[in-house]
């Protein structure tokens, strides 16, 4: 598992700091946690994938191994004993 952090561009800019009400709620819109876990997996069970309109793609029997490549995403919430402004908690120990 990795952990991937994204600094956007208006962040880098000094003159964004400059109003001090402003600057209090400039990371705001940027407290979202993406987890994306990429697995393998092998397995004498058969896994159906469905697309987004609830049709199952078929496999053909001849191409199927019994192995997948599963990628799961999620959008993470912050626990709320994570309340500093300065972020002093380890998000490692979160995850």
């Amino acid at each position: 598992m990795g952990l991937v952090i994204y600094t956007p561009l208006n962040l880098t800019n000094p003159d964004n700091f400059i109003d001090s009400k402003a600057s209090k709620n400039i990371y705001d819109p940027y407290k979202k946690y993406i987890m994306r876990l990429l697995a393998y997996v092998k397995t004498p069970l058969r896994l159906k994938v469905y697309q987004a309109d609830g049709s199952e793609i078929i496999v053909n029997e001849d191409m199927y191994t019994w192995e997948h490549l599963c990628v799961f995403e999620t959008q993470m919430i912050p626990p709320p004993n994570f309340k500093s402004s300065y972020k002093m908690e380890n998000y490692m120990e979160w995850l």
